[in-house]
Order: structure tokens, then C-alpha cells, then sequence
């Protein structure tokens, strides 16, 4: 199987016995390694660097299969937070509905959405995602009041709210197509735009 070999160091200058140094195997399983306890560091001439199975990289959560479940469930907690800081306003009744609508998409769903133009998503990870923007739907637009019944919104409802562009589908279209066009304004011997045209 190939693999990519990642080496991760902080993007300042500190001593070396501050510095968090450590390598990731992409597209490696545990059992691709012949023996993993002998594998678990990398000896170099100066230090010992560390394998991992994961790590942290401008906001995303980079696993060694390449699964993104890790990153999805991160940025959804990261979304739960702004949300926590901006539950207030989402539940005023002095705000129109289009107001809390706009700091949603972005204040909330960008936040979450972060660094989401590469991300393959699951069927998992999109239930993930649809239930995480359901939650915010629902205390931005309140329950139904018939008479003396409260209920809750069902989720035909919600997505008629959103004409049905949910988080999603605002992934797959409006951020990928957004990274499409970075790339293609790219210079010619850039490696990403080589790589989309296949010509590396």
C-alpha cells in the first residue's frame, strides 16, 4: 500500500525540548506496520519524532486513513461553542427570523464548515452535520403554537426554512466549487492545480 509520510512541527522557533515533533503515516493501517511497538517513533540524529494516528492542522483533524469523522465531530463541537456565544441573540424575539438566519450562516455554519472543500463525507458525517443545523433551526424558528399544543418542528419543516440547501449540500456546492476556483487561479507549476489536472 502506498503512504504519505507527514512531519509535523509548531510554526514557531522554540528549544527543542518545547517543540511538539511528530510524524503521521497516511494511508496506513496498524497492521501494514511489521511490528508496531518498533515503529511507534522515527530516530533521527538529533531526536526521537513520534508516530501518530492523528493531529490537529489549521483547524482540521488529519487522520491517518484519510477518514474525516474525527474532523467532522471537532468542528461540530467547534460550532456548539459559537453557538453557546451567540444563543442570545438566536433566541430573541426582537430579532427578525432572516436576521438570526444571516448570523447563523455566518457566525455558526462557516465556522463549522471550516476547511469541509476536501472533506469525503459519510452518510454518518452528514447525519452529523443535518442534526447539528437542525438544532440551530429549531431555536432560531421556535415550536408551533396550536391553541394550547406546543410541538416541534418536524424536519420538512425546517428544510422548506433553508428552500432545502442544507449544511451538506452547502459543502458539496458553494465550498468546493470555492476551492475549485483557487485552484484553477493558481499559477500553472502549482502542485495543486498539477495535481487536479494530472499532469504530476
Amino acid at each position: 500500500m502506498k503512504a504519505l509520510c507527514l512531519l509535523y512541527a509548531p510554526p514557531v522557533t522554540l528549544p527543542t525540548q518545547y517543540m511538539d515533533i511528530f510524524y503521521l503515516v497516511l494511508g496506513m493501517n496498524d497492521g501494514d506496520f511489521p511490528n508496531t511497538a518498533d515503529c511507534c517513533y522515527l530516530h533521527t540524529i538529533y531526536m526521537n519524532l513520534e508516530r501518530v494516528s492523528s493531529f490537529k492542522y489549521l483547524g482540521n483533524v488529519i487522520h491517518k486513513g484519510g477518514r474525516v469523522s474525527e474532523c467532522v465531530r471537532d468542528r461540530i463541537q467547534v460550532g456548539n461553542r459559537a453557538y453557546v456565544a451567540n444563543h442570545r441573540m438566536l433566541k430573541s424575539k426582537i430579532i427578525k427570523k432572516s436576521a438570526k438566519m444571516q448570523v447563523y450562516k455566518a457566525l455558526i455554519r462557516l465556522v463549522v464548515t471550516h476547511g469541509s472543500e476536501t472533506w469525503a463525507l459519510t452518510k454518518s458525517d452528514a447525519n452529523l452535520l443535518r442534526i447539528f443545523e437542525r438544532k440551530i433551526l429549531w431555536k432560531i424558528y421556535g415550536l408551533i403554537q396550536e391553541g394550547d399544543i406546543r410541538s416541534i418542528r418536524n424536519n420538512e419543516e425546517l428544510n422548506r426554512f433553508i428552500n432545502g440547501e442544507d449544511i451538506v449540500k452547502f459543502i458539496k456546492k458553494a465550498q468546493r466549487i470555492r476551492w475549485l476556483g483557487h485552484v484553477k487561479r493558481m499559477e500553472l507549476g502549482a502542485i495543486p492545480r498539477k495535481m487536479m489536472e494530472g499532469r504530476l
